[in-house]
């Protein structure tokens, strides 16, 4: 069975695992302790054998995993994974905000339903800018997630723009830090050149798959209170029914972009009930795949929207409450925030390994 195959399996049949060829039984991911000791202590993803709602389906096998060389306290998961020695790093993290940070932001409508965060609360997120053709000032048209302190993740259709007021198709220019994008020279905010753009090599634009590049910064990133890279989330289950979803985009289909930046928590959607929803469109050929997820309202008013492109999607990390894994990057929707309109996001779990080949290459 493939290591990501989606077709639905019934628990209780046979298998087998891909890792050793050695025989099983499909049974729910978290009624299998193999797999986790596996996934935990020697970084052997399960091999999937399909999905009952939004719970995966492993293929648990009989023969009993050896743990003599496992430390619970450190697995070797963590010690040979570049982007998970990162993230022990990112996570220490002890910021302590004041209440009145927050105060008087609950009442604020924005990313469609959404409301305003504090600033520092998202430290990993970053604004896209196009140098405007009046060689005075930038257009804010995408966000992105630093991922470490030379690059920031994106979606692949962030690197070009059909603007005609700005001054070259190519994004020029990374701000972190940021909160409010009207507000003149506010502490800590580092603009950066951007360097270079990798795109995934399997993007095309007249499709909507693979839509994912990383940004090379100019210059390293200071990693301080409101500044810091987020985690990649490492395997395809989510342990959450919802996701985080920020971004300075437009707050209605109509509306104009936010001024600071917003929050919405929507909910996940599983992939084959969200091809239904893109069924037949030309830039989905082959409906939702395993390297996008789904997430929104499916009763409508909460949503990404125009100009939240590139921005994450985020769950609270497990362990750390002041950090965040990186689920996905905004990718693209149907209109903002309507019925049965999920929006659809590139998965990260599904390309940690083009992450670290290009972020972490010598780790």
């Amino acid at each position: 069975m493939s290591l990501t195959s989606l077709t639905e399996s019934i628990s209780g049949e046979s298998c087998t695992a891909s890792y050793n060829s050695s025989p099983g039984i499909c049974k729910i991911n978290g009624e299998c302790k193999a797999v986790l000791d596996l996934l935990k202590c020697k970084n052997i993803k399960p091999t999937i054998c399909g999905f009952e709602a939004n719970e995966p389906i492993v293929c648990c096998p009989f023969q009993k995993v050896d743990l003599r060389d496992c430390n619970s306290a450190k697995p070797v998961l963590n010690s040979e994974k570049p982007s998970l020695k990162k993230c022990r790093e990112y996570k220490k993290c002890e910021i302590e905000f004041d209440i009145m940070h927050r105060k008087g932001n609950n009442n604020l409508h924005a990313v469609v339903g959404g409301t305003e965060t504090f600033r520092g609360e998202f430290p990993h997120m970053a604004v896209i800018g196009w140098m405007l053709a009046t060689g005075n000032g930038y257009l804010w048209n995408c966000g992105g997630s630093l991922v470490s302190e030379n690059y920031v993740v994106t979606a692949a259709h962030c690197t070009r723009t059909l603007d005609e007021n700005v001054s070259t198709p190519i994004p020029v220019i990374v701000r972190l830090g940021e909160h409010n994008l009207t507000t003149q020279n506010q502490h800590n905010i580092q603009d950066i050149n951007i360097a270079s753009i990798i795109i995934h090599p399997q993007y095309r634009s007249a499709r909507k798959y693979h839509d994912i590049a990383l940004l090379r910064l100019g210059r390293p990133a200071i990693f301080n209170l409101i500044v810091r890279p987020i985690c990649l989330w490492q395997i395809i289950h989510i342990p959450s029914e919802s996701v985080i979803a920020i971004g300075w985009g437009r707050v209605g289909y109509i509306e104009k972009p936010s001024e600071t930046l917003q929050k919405v928590t929507i909910d996940l959607i599983d992939n084959k009930t969200c091809t239904d929803f893109y069924n037949r469109k030309r830039k989905l050929p082959d409906g939702i795949i395993d390297g996008q997820l789904c997430a929104g309202y499916l009763s409508g008013g909460k949503d990404t929207c125009q100009g939240d492109s590139g921005g994450p999607i985020q769950i609270r990390d497990p362990e750390v409450n002041c950090a965040y894994q990186l689920i996905g990057i905004t990718s693209f929707g149907v209109g903002c925030g309507g019925k049965n309109s999920p929006a659809v996001y590139t998965r990260i779990s599904h390309y940690v390994d083009w992450i670290e080949s290009i972020v972490w290459p010598n780790k």
